[in-house]
């Protein structure tokens, strides 16, 4: 599996578009994908800027909307998954705690992370996001529905999900109670995370470098506290972020 984010869409879209229009502020959707590269199904999480910003706790919302998807359907028990070197989107802590806290709590038994070597920026997803720049230049488009529609027009390997703001969580603040940051966390390629190794996670910087060990884990037992021992626990517990809109508006709300 390979995620990275795509180039924002901006909507209004049209196809030939007046000249009255070229210097409007759009409304702006945005792209995060996620592809499955043994299967070539490419699969789109769209979301209003209006609902969401960027960051961890953002990707980490939408990842395990994907894994856990994954893991019902399929009963898949072993993941690899790919990503950019971005370090505030992709490569952060938020990422590692929540990838080690599915293997923690038994969804899955092996998880692998790995971040492309710094130079090298295309990647998988890249193919699916110029398909759809290559049939977004052709259509007129208005709604995050009809976005959703051109997507999916473009290939039948091609799925597109709408998001609201409720599927947003805040996992940064929940979980940082329970586990501990790693150090030098950006310099590191790779990431292991297994079930054999309870609350540790295996890194190195590079394909040939021997592998570390770290104990995520705060708990000095394997044995998780209670707050995110199983997924029940950890819905009843996570807090919705905040969407964007609601800072704009108490904002102008001072002025």
């Amino acid at each position: 599996m390979t995620f990275d984010e795509a180039t924002n869409l901006g909507l209004p879209q049209l196809s030939e578009p007046p000249q009255e229009i070229y210097l409007t502020s759009k409304r702006t959707i945005q792209l995060f994908s996620i592809r499955d590269d043994g299967a070539g199904h490419q699969y789109h999480f769209l979301y209003d800027e209006g609902d969401v910003r960027c960051g961890g706790n953002y990707v980490a919302s939408m990842l395990i909307l994907f894994l856990l998807d994954l893991s019902e359907q399929f009963g898949i028990k072993k993941v690899l998954l790919h990503a950019d070197n971005c370090c505030s989107q992709n490569k952060n802590n938020t990422i590692l705690w929540l990838l080690e806290l599915l293997v923690m709590i038994g969804i899955f038994d092996h998880i692998e992370l790995k971040f492309l070597i710094k130079g090298h920026t295309h990647c998988s997803v890249d193919g699916g996001h110029g398909l759809i720049k290559k049939e977004w230049r052709k259509r007129d488009a208005f709604s995050i529905q009809e976005v959703k529609k051109i997507i999916e027009d473009c290939s039948p390997k091609q799925h597109a999900v709408i998001l609201s703001e409720n599927e947003f969580f805040n996992w940064s603040f929940l979980l940082e109670k329970y586990l501990q940051k790693l150090p030098g966390i950006t310099s590191q390629q790779e990431f292991e995370f297994d079930r054999n190794r309870f609350g540790v996670v295996r890194y190195r910087n590079t394909h040939s470098s021997p592998w570390k060990s770290y104990r995520l884990l705060k708990a000095k037992k394997n044995k998780l506290p209670k707050v995110i021992s199983s997924l029940v626990m950890i819905q009843n517990h996570l807090k919705k972020l905040t969407p964007p809109r609601h800072f704009i508006k108490k904002a102008m709300e001072f002025i």
